[in-house]
């Protein structure tokens, strides 16, 4: 739990909304854990916790290949991680840092699937403020590539109520991260009010208006 504790230390949230006993550095288990799985990936990594990954930081947008690379990322003030390292540290419950392999994803790749109940709300381009004309061009290849991804992820999802974030390029798509749908999700390209304008239909940006593509549900 140490280690939990110093890593909400970096943590504005975590500062604010809990009290923590004083703590001076983490684990020689903790940087050797880290450096193991660096052997592991060589290319490397990204960091993440089992809630989320720092994406509000800009190191996140590159390959983490050392151990200090590793902390320059897991010490950023995110306030995602905030949230989820008070919930862990009220509960008294272990947090894991997980080393995922390093995946150079274009963000004309990138989707967001939104679940409930084992069915899908809709889809949307995960980068919304753009418009990108390779999706536009083959729209459809992109939709039968990931209904081919969710037809073998959604019989054994783990969560009634998620958002699968994915990689969609021209030859197969894959999982990057699931994590719960909550208010705070970014919805896209649906309804900025929590999703309220759910139809099941894949959605992307054209530059002016907001394309449906056919329904999933």
């Amino acid at each position: 739990m140490s280690d939990v504790q110093m890593l909400g230390t970096f943590n504005g949230f975590v500062r604010q909304n809990t009290e923590t006993p004083q703590v001076h550095g983490f684990s020689d288990e903790f940087y050797e854990k880290v450096e193991a799985g660096l052997t592991d990936f060589p290319t490397g990594v990204m960091p993440r916790l089992g809630y989320c990954s720092w994406k509000g930081s800009t190191i996140v947008h590159k390959p983490a290949k050392t151990l200090a690379d590793v902390m320059q990322t897991v010490t950023q003030n995110d306030p995602r991680i905030g949230r989820a390292l008070t919930c862990a540290i009220v509960a008294e419950e272990s947090v894991t840092l997980h080393l995922r392999q390093w995946q150079t994803i274009p963000p004309s790749s990138e989707f967001r699937v939104f679940v409930k109940d084992g069915a899908v709300l809709g889809v949307s381009q995960y980068h919304w403020r753009e418009s990108f004309s390779e999706l536009l061009r083959n729209a459809s290849g992109y939709a039968d590539l990931l209904q081919t991804l969710l037809l073998q992820v959604l019989p054994v999802l783990h969560l009634d109520e998620c958002v699968i974030d994915v990689c969609v390029n021209t030859e197969a798509a894959f999982v990057i991260e699931i994590n719960p749908l909550i208010k705070q999700t970014d919805f896209c390209l649906f309804g900025r009010n929590g999703g309220d304008d759910f139809d099941g239909s894949m959605r992307l940006f054209d530059g002016r208006d907001v394309v449906s593509v056919r329904p999933y549900s």
